[in-house]
């Protein structure tokens, strides 16, 4: 009795790591587990490698790393990958308000700086990569709901603003495509993050 005891309190908690609001959506990723839990030498909360949520995502999401490379967003105070992707469902994605899977690990709801909690829709990668234009990075919908990733927190930008149409801007386009706002870069503007010009401008011939 002495080790079966220790040994169900093993299976139970991976268990508990896999089913429920857990870490189920890795199933089909390739990835399981101890891919980010570790019963012995875990450094953060929940058995994590990383001293935080964060510094776990950026353990494969850097430029040293195995996945694409990431950066948080550069745009406002304290933000981390964790306010908009749920760590727990990083290559599936929460339920959205209309019943469909978000891409990315995108959270279906996300805590706004301007407008508290808002709801999530983002099912596509946007025209650039094949996907439909709608609900998408940001579709500007005349009418709303201003549900895209890039839309529910903005307020002050020039485009694609929470609730308010304005001057259409690649709509439906793949915001973080080569030319426009890397995740790399934290989403800068690209006259920031360091592109060349030709990127997106012609030098002779151009309009």
């Amino acid at each position: 009795m002495k080790t079966v005891v220790p040994l169900l309190v093993v299976v139970v908690s991976l268990l508990a790591l896999v089913g429920g609001d857990g870490s189920g959506a890795y199933a089909g990723s390739g990835q399981g587990c101890t891919t980010c839990h570790f019963t012995h030498g875990a450094m953060g909360p929940q058995l994590i490698g990383a001293a935080t949520s964060e510094n776990l995502c950026l353990s494969c999401h850097s430029a040293a790393g195995p996945g694409p490379e990431a950066a948080v967003h550069n745009q406002g105070p304290g933000f981390t990958c964790v306010d908009c992707h749920n760590f727990r469902y990083p290559h599936g994605g929460q339920v959205n308000y209309a019943g469909n899977t978000n891409l990315a690990g995108l959270r279906a709801t996300i805590d706004t700086p301007a407008n508290g909690p808002l709801p999530v829709r983002f099912e596509s990668r946007g025209t650039d990569v094949g996907d439909p234009p709608e609900y998408s990075f940001a579709d500007d919908s005349t009418q709303g709901p201003w549900d895209g990733i890039c839309e529910v927190c903005h307020t002050q930008t020039d485009y694609h603003r929470y609730n308010e149409a304005t001057t259409p801007h690649y709509d439906g386009r793949t915001c973080t495509s080569s030319r426009c706002h890397l995740h790399s870069t934290g989403f800068a503007d690209p006259h920031d993050s360091g592109l060349p010009c030709r990127t997106c401008h012609q030098m002779h011939g151009g309009r």
